[in-house]
């Protein structure tokens, strides 16, 4: 950000009546994309995607106080929508559209820069004063790389008046393009020291941590030989400096993976009395073992039920990290610290076999990573030739990135980012489908409810595309981000679609599966799941599917042979497979109750795409449900 931070074109006073011209401004913050992707902890993830949120509410609220805003939307006085809970705070996109009367657009911009990088410092400076405390970081290198990391745009143009907003929205909207597009060059300022450690999570910058403290730093998370730029550290403090920055706000302890992973089970203890009375048992079995050469914080070593337990101590592959992050430095012995902290982890890892060997259920080591965006949203905007129009959606698609977070905890999940259409969350494996589906029916409900119908055509609706990648927890968070990227891309070609992807960590093949929304796939895998639970139908049958597709795929028809020809052939296959398997008349109950065979068939009929592309679907449908239900808890 230099001392200009905007492109402008040049307003004129209305010196008569003391009115000055209204303009309309632009304003990106960022990074964004990058800034959240670096993170290998949960926390990384989510702190990232919050603190850039606080930043762009904060330019949102100083942009008010002396404007109109336009998007996103906030209440007229903005701290009376904020209470002591952050939960309640209106997730903020880092694109902010509003209009001023002041004589000077360009002062009023930098005083929302200004606003901004104070913020900034305030997390910058309770990091550091953190770590400072501890001698463990090179504050000078520090300094250097937080001081320019916040990247401000902006650009306005004057608004002669209303009814010309739409064309003034696509002018600054150009202006702002070009301003991106050009460099700001500062002299090079590098480290003090040539060959110095590169940050293990943006190997653009150095490590800001001195390696021989790493006795003192470990309290914080980071694990050793782990090296982490100033950036990264403000991210991993995220949840020690939150309560600084904000003390008003409630202390919110984000779930790990591990946490997400352990929800199945956890639901399936919690329900059975003698499964929960051994799961304490083996808890408190646990504890003791690791009270001698461990620090275990408080909470860990006072959790009574599994409610509270700590899901790390049921998975042997979270042994080797929870005992070298909670190792007693202090510990005299007359091995070696190494074969030491190996020797604990070999006992832990027994017990857990043991116990899991007893209880003859293990908790699953996989969670779903999410990423949906709406489709057509940003055309709709640009066809949206009134203010008011476009400060009415605005309210609407806060309001679904607000209610967009309640629905993914009130599925277990952990809701990561939400600005506008879309949204990042992390999700349990029983519920991720019916999150996934309630985001996509709230959309929809919103969307719907606007109030330019008039001017939009049905086949124009905006609708919510979205990738779910399914995913172990030791896989690292950064690739399973990009899986999902690629899944939800791979869905907006099409727009209105789910695309999964389940990564299994034994390798084989990779399933993935694209299904349209109007064909409300969620309930159908949910009817494959429970008719699964009921060794109504297994993994054969997923095999015998997909075999039939490839022998189809590879015939070669007459060219006389047309579509509807193709789909009714395969549908008499498919009815001759579940009648050889006694499968055909099994009634599957529901509003509209019909035979398993009937219902395939329609699958096959309807919707769109060749009767080979239904047949495939069809078949990795029916492989993902059992894989979801099986990989929800292991055996």
């Amino acid at each position: 950000m230099d001392k200009t931070p905007g492109a402008t074109e040049t307003g004129r006073e209305n010196i008569k009546g003391m009115e000055f011209q209204e303009h309309l401004i632009v304003i990106s913050l960022g990074p964004v994309q990058d800034f959240i992707a670096q993170a290998r902890k949960t926390r990384d993830l989510w702190f990232g995607s919050h603190l850039l949120s606080e930043l762009s509410r904060v330019a949102a609220e100083h942009f008010q106080k002396e404007g109109e805003l336009v998007f996103p939307a906030l209440p007229a006085h903005a701290e009376s929508e904020l209470d002591a809970n952050k939960e309640n705070k209106l997730p903020v996109a880092n694109k902010i559209i509003g209009l001023t009367r002041s004589s000077d657009p360009g002062s009023l911009v930098k005083r929302v820069w200004e606003a901004v990088q104070e913020h900034w410092k305030r997390y910058t400076q309770s990091a550091q004063r953190l770590l400072e405390q501890a001698n463990v970081i090179n504050p000078a290198m520090w300094k250097r790389q937080v001081k320019d990391f916040i990247e401000f745009h902006a650009a306005w143009s004057e608004l002669p008046n209303r009814r010309g907003y739409k064309e003034a929205l696509e002018r600054v909207n150009q202006l702002l393009a070009g301003r991106k597009t050009l460099r700001d060059f500062r002299p090079n300022d590098p480290s003090r020291i040539y060959g110095e450690l590169k940050s293990s999570l943006n190997p653009g910058r150095e490590s800001v941590l001195l390696e021989r403290h790493y006795t003192d730093y470990s309290c914080f998370g980071i694990k050793r030989k782990e090296t982490l730029d100033a950036i990264s550290l403000v991210k991993r403090l995220g949840t020690w400096i939150e309560q600084e920055v904000n003390p008003a706000d409630q202390p919110y302890h984000f779930k790990s993976v591990c946490d997400l992973a352990f929800r199945p089970y956890r639901i399936r203890i919690k329900g059975d009395e003698e499964m929960n009375r051994r799961a304490a048992l083996f808890y408190q079995h646990m504890i003791e073992l690791c009270s001698f050469d461990l620090k275990l914080p408080r909470e860990i070593k006072a959790a009574r039920d599994i409610d509270t337990f700590d899901s790390r101590l049921f998975y042997e592959q979270q042994m080797e990290d929870l005992v070298e992050e909670y190792w007693d430095q202090r510990r005299k012995m007359s091995q070696s610290e190494e074969d030491g902290k190996k020797d604990l982890v070999k006992r832990l890892c027994a017990s857990i076999r043991q116990f899991h060997a007893e209880l003859a259920v293990r908790p699953s080591p996989y969670y779903a990573f999410l990423l949906c965006d709406g489709d057509r949203v940003g055309d709709r905007l640009k066809r949206l030739g009134d203010l008011k129009l476009h400060q009415q959606w605005s309210k609407r698609l806060s309001q679904f990135a607000a209610n967009s977070r309640k629905i993914i905890q009130s599925h277990g999940g952990e809701f990561i980012y939400g600005g506008g259409d879309d949204c990042m969350a992390l999700l349990p494996l029983d519920n991720c489908l019916q999150a996934v589906n309630d985001l996509r029916c709230h959309f929809s409900a919103i969307v719907q409810d606007n109030p330019d119908n008039d001017i939009a055509q049905p086949e124009d609706s905006p609708t919510l595309s979205a990738g779910l990648v399914v995913a172990h927890m030791l896989e690292p968070l950064g690739e399973v981000r990009r899986m999902a990227e690629r899944a939800e891309r791979r869905a907006k070609v099409y727009r209105n679609r789910l695309v999964v992807h389940v990564q299994k960590r034994s390798g084989g093949d990779q399933l993935q599966v694209s299904m349209s929304w109007a064909e409300n796939p969620v309930k159908w895998l949910d009817e494959l799941r429970r008719l699964y639970e009921k060794n109504v139908i297994s993994v054969q049958l997923a095999h015998d599917l997909r075999q039939l597709h490839r022998r189809y795929e590879s015939v070669k028809f007459p060219l006389a042979f047309i579509e509807a020809e193709k789909r009714e052939l395969i549908v008499k296959e498919i009815e001759r497979l579940l009648r050889k398997k006694k499968l055909d008349q099994f009634l599957i109950e529901d509003e509209n109750p019909e035979t398993l065979s009937q219902r395939m068939a329609s699958l096959i009929r309807k919707g769109t795409g060749s009767a080979l592309e239904r047949l495939h679907t069809l078949a990795e449908q029916v492989m993902l449900a059992i894989t979801l239900k099986k990989t929800e808890v292991g055996p």
